[in-house]
């Protein structure tokens, strides 16, 4: 009976590290899919100050050109 309680214990002490690091796992791939969204966002959509002046006009010509 002893025994199975010592069992039970070390049962529960490996369950609760591997729910801890099941965890960490999980931030890791929601970090990483956040990643990927804003690059994808920037690269759709690039911030103002990323793009030279040339790539701007070109953008004002084609909107206005209806490019």
């Amino acid at each position: 009976m002893k025994n199975t309680h010592f069992q039970k214990q070390y049962l529960d002490k490996i369950l609760a590290t591997e729910d801890g690091h099941l965890l960490k796992l999980h931030q890791l791939v929601a970090d990483a899919l956040q990643e990927q969204e804003l690059i994808a966002q920037n690269l759709l959509n690039p911030p103002r100050e990323m793009l030279s002046r040339g790539q701007r006009v070109a953008d004002k010509v084609a909107t206005f050109g209806g490019s």
